[in-house]
């Protein structure tokens, strides 16, 4: 579940359980890289974009959003899915991150929202290529606006404050490919693992010049699981559908320990 729940808040969750559908909740960021510093809500394609959305990245989302809803038929729950596809810009990967913070900021609303937020379903947040840098970077955001979810309001904050609540977590974050060679310094940008998340799975394109610093540091922690696993003889393009059969493993992996830990609804028969 998508909250790390104190023992004083779990009879008060629990009990709410067959009461209403589950609600499972998936964050895409698409990638690419553009000089014009456009993008919003939505892998759509502007041709005032310089570079258009990847084609991969309607690709990846099209089928994590398939595997994520056929998953709902073996729960009782429903799936929501929203996508985002902000330009990378900037003279180096800090000017990128402030420059695409409006538009994570769009995304933490609509994932934080009355109506899509469920502390009872899974939060997973997927990126790819230039993508996967701003859903590490979504969750750092998350963990300082939306760390803590208030059950007597049903919204999240900021901080931990008065009244019966629990810390928002991540439970599964993927990220594909990350890259953002073409910025400047981008060749060395480092991806880190937010401390927030449950589970992350980082598949890259392994090169002989690959740089360490691009991929995060591998953890084992039962509250911090961090798993890199590299592809060899790919493109970069190749990426996103060459991964999807391993990431509907991991929703599933997902779900079912939800539903194992009796957070979930029951598989229906």
């Amino acid at each position: 579940m998508s909250v790390r729940l104190c023992y004083e808040n779990r009879s008060q969750l629990i009990s709410r359980i067959g009461a209403r559908e589950v609600n499972h909740t998936l964050v895409f960021f698409g990638g690419y890289i553009s000089r014009n510093p456009l993008g919003g809500e939505g892998l759509s394609y502007n041709t005032d974009y310089v570079i258009p959305v990847d084609t991969q990245s309607r690709v990846a989302y099209t089928g994590i959003g398939t595997i994520l809803k056929q998953a709902m038929r073996r729960h009782n729950g429903r799936a929501t899915v929203n996508a985002y596809d902000p330009c990378m810009t900037g003279d180096g990967p800090d000017q990128c991150r402030a420059q695409c913070a409006n538009v994570r900021s769009l995304a933490a609303r609509w994932a934080f929202g009355r109506d899509v937020f469920d502390p009872l379903g899974a939060l997973i947040v997927y990126g790819y290529s230039a993508g996967a840098f701003n859903a590490a970077w979504f969750c750092d955001d998350v963990s300082r606006t939306h760390a803590w979810y208030d059950f007597a309001s049903r919204r999240t904050r900021p901080a931990r404050g008065q009244g019966s609540g629990s810390e928002v977590v991540i439970d599964l974050l993927i990220t594909v490919d990350p890259s953002i060679d073409n910025l400047p310094g981008g060749r060395e940008a480092s991806l880190t693992s937010p401390r927030m998340v449950r589970r992350h799975i980082n598949y890259y394109n392994r090169e002989r010049n690959t740089p360490p610093s691009r991929i995060t540091e591998e953890s084992r922690h039962q509250d911090h699981y961090v798993d890199n696993r590299p592809r060899t003889g790919l493109s970069h393009s190749d990426m996103p559908g060459a991964t999807l059969e391993g990431i509907q493993f991991e929703i599933y992996r997902v779900l079912n320990e939800l539903m194992g830990a009796g957070n979930s609804a029951r598989i229906s028969s």
